[in-house]
């Protein structure tokens, strides 16, 4: 019966040390499920801050488009053609095959030979890939000899970090 007590006793020390075994391992586990979960929020939040960066950012660059198409049109509006000129990039690509030279002369001539200039645009639609932007707007041009409300598309790029029209169509 002594012997008999003995081996019970020891089978409830061995039960009790693989109870603390046991709760030691699910604590143990309970601490890993924590740092995952906390891991995982963390995750979550760079995610989310890469996310509104990336926003931030577009919507940075959309504002820097809207306000240079803004001074592009109060240039004209102004009839300052060197201001106007310089929202046009180097590589402007002229339509209608005449040269880049020929487009610069006649857009002068069209600009000083007006008593006055109002352009307004109105409704952009800005789309912006890399370091390259389009934009739909509709363009309210009046002059004291002509009066035309148009949709235009333009082109933009970004260099040193101005945003200048490539290329230009015009809906009419």
């Amino acid at each position: 019966a002594q012997a008999e007590r003995a081996r019970a006793e020891t089978a409830r020390a061995e039960l009790a040390k693989a109870e603390q075994l046991a709760r030691a391992e699910r604590a143990r586990a309970e601490t890993a499920r924590a740092a995952l979960a906390k891991a995982e929020q963390l995750a979550r939040a760079e995610e989310a801050n890469a996310g509104a960066a990336a926003a931030s950012g577009e919507l940075a660059e959309r504002n820097e488009i809207s306000s240079a198409l803004a001074g592009w049109a109060d240039a004209w509006s102004r009839r300052d053609f060197d201001a106007y000129l310089a929202a046009y990039a180097k590589d402007f690509v002229v339509s209608g095959g005449r040269s880049l030279q020929q487009w610069k002369q006649e857009r002068r001539m069209r600009i000083a030979g007006k008593a006055w200039i109002a352009v307004k645009i109105r409704d952009l639609d800005i789309s912006v890939e890399g370091n390259q932007a389009r934009v739909r707007f509709v363009q309210d041009y009046r002059s004291d000899r002509l009066r035309e409300s148009g949709g235009k598309t333009l082109t933009l790029v970004k260099a040193d970090r101005t945003w200048l029209i490539r290329q230009e169509r015009s809906a009419r």
